[in-house]
């Protein structure tokens, strides 16, 4: 009887790096379902876009307000809107993305993203191997 944490290796991709030659391990460890390459760049241009534009969002009308005179009663809500929604708007876009498998040799850091029940891997960016 196998292991409960083990799990056959999908056939359609391969079982070892083809830069370096490691095993890839079949616990996971090495293959991870999730967005296209363009998902994870808005998911974590989500995460990095949150405190700025929270702190966007209630320092600048403040500041606007204090200096400029009566811009928080005209445009301050509109300028709150936008600025709370820039996180949540890339990080949905993340969600419309395209779903991945990404194998990743952990020695080497060779990666290439596959289509979920496709035999054929989605070609590398220009640069990588």
């Amino acid at each position: 009887m196998r292991p409960f944490y083990r799990r056959k290796w999908p056939e359609d991709l391969p079982k070892s790096c083809p830069i370096c030659g490691a095993e890839f391990v079949s616990t996971g460890w090495n293959i991870k379902v999730g967005p296209n390459r363009i998902g994870r760049v808005l998911r974590n241009a989500a995460k990095w876009a949150f405190l700025p534009c929270m702190l966007g969002a209630f320092v600048v009308p403040i500041l606007f307000d204090r200096f400029i005179g009566d811009w928080l009663s005209e445009y301050g809500g509109q300028y709150f809107l936008v600025m709370i929604s820039i996180p949540a708007l890339l990080g949905f876009a993340s969600l419309l993305t395209p779903i991945r498998r990404t194998l990743e040799c952990k020695q080497c850091g060779w990666n290439r993203d596959y289509q979920v029940g496709k035999t054929t891997p989605i070609p590398p960016p220009k640069g990588q191997p």
